[in-house]
């Protein structure tokens, strides 16, 4: 039980498997330990290690199965406006501690995959994200000097919500802003002519970034809707059958990633993205050209 979030998380690990073989007070002797659990009555974890008792270094093979994420919705409370409906995680890899004087260097190496993922924002109750299965193949990780590295990531039949507020905000400002600042965060905050407060200055170094790079994402039947309802009538739109690539992510503030995707808007209307786009820099860039074809120019009646 986690008593530092609100509310507690709980994590119920039964029934416990633990078998551990070859220990002796030797000089350099390794031990064998084998962990076997569910968790919370549906996922299954099992971690097999080698430990060398002389310097307690470390390699441990783990494998998830069938986790349940919403089992983790506490965590996502203190950090989104949003609710995690369901999605189950698994995946495999192998963790490799290495003492090296008063702390230890941590690698990883495996692959990830989240299924049947839903959320749901709490502000209108809609779905907000989803998608039938995300892999994240050839993840590597380095805790010294720290970097990560996903060869590729493919997400199927994703979807996602984009809606401009009457007050002009966005779903997604509303969403993903820490909880008790979304408000602050938007046009009434300056209603009254007063200026936003300005963001606390980071020290010296925190501002940069984490060594991150996605080689190739792979788009694989998308789906996008797109509403604004600061406008009388509402207007709503949304592009279908997304595919394509977006490749080359990385952190680096001088990178882009080169964006190709193709798409339907309102099934009948072919769209094509191109571009350039860098959104895991902590200033993001994006120069994108997006050409449609064959609108429907009545659905536009709302901003005419």
């Amino acid at each position: 039980t986690d008593g530092s979030v609100s509310p507690p998380a709980v994590l119920t690990l039964a029934p416990l498997a633990l078998d551990v073989s070859g220990f002796s007070t030797a000089p350099g002797t390794t031990i064998r330990s084998v962990l076997e659990t569910r968790v919370n009555e549906q996922g299954e974890l099992r971690v097999s290690a080698d430990t060398a008792l002389d310097t307690l270094g470390t390699t441990a093979e783990v494998t998830l199965a069938g986790i349940a994420l919403a089992d983790f919705q506490p965590y996502v409370d203190q950090a989104a406006s949003l609710v995690v409906r369901r999605g189950t995680l698994g995946g495999q890899g192998r963790i490799v501690a290495t003492p090296a004087g008063a702390t230890t260097k941590l690698s990883f190496a495996g692959d990830i995959a989240v299924d049947d993922f839903r959320t749901v924002d709490k502000v209108l109750d809609e779905d907000f994200v989803r998608w039938r299965s995300l892999r994240l193949a050839g993840i590597t990780y380095e805790s010294d000097p720290a970097s990560a590295r996903i060869r590729e990531v493919v997400a199927r039949g994703p979807y996602a919500r984009v809606i401009i507020g009457p007050d002009g905000t966005t779903n997604v400002a509303t969403v993903l802003a820490p909880p008790g600042t979304a408000q602050a965060a938007g046009p009434a905050a300056t209603a009254a002519g007063q200026s936003p407060p300005a963001p606390p200055q980071a020290p010296a170094g925190a501002g940069d970034p984490f060594p991150l790079r996605i080689d190739v994402l792979r788009i694989v039947d998308g789906t996008t809707n797109f509403a604004d309802f600061s406008i009388t009538p509402r207007f709503a739109t949304g592009i279908e059958k997304l595919n394509g690539t977006v490749r080359g992510l990385r952190s680096d503030p001088a990178a882009r990633a080169a964006v190709s995707l193709d798409g339907q808007v309102d099934r009948f209307s072919p769209v094509t993205i191109r571009g350039e786009v860098n959104p895991l820099a902590a200033e993001t860039y994006l120069d994108l050209a997006m050409r449609f074809r064959n609108l429907e120019l009545a659905s536009f009646t709302p901003y005419s």
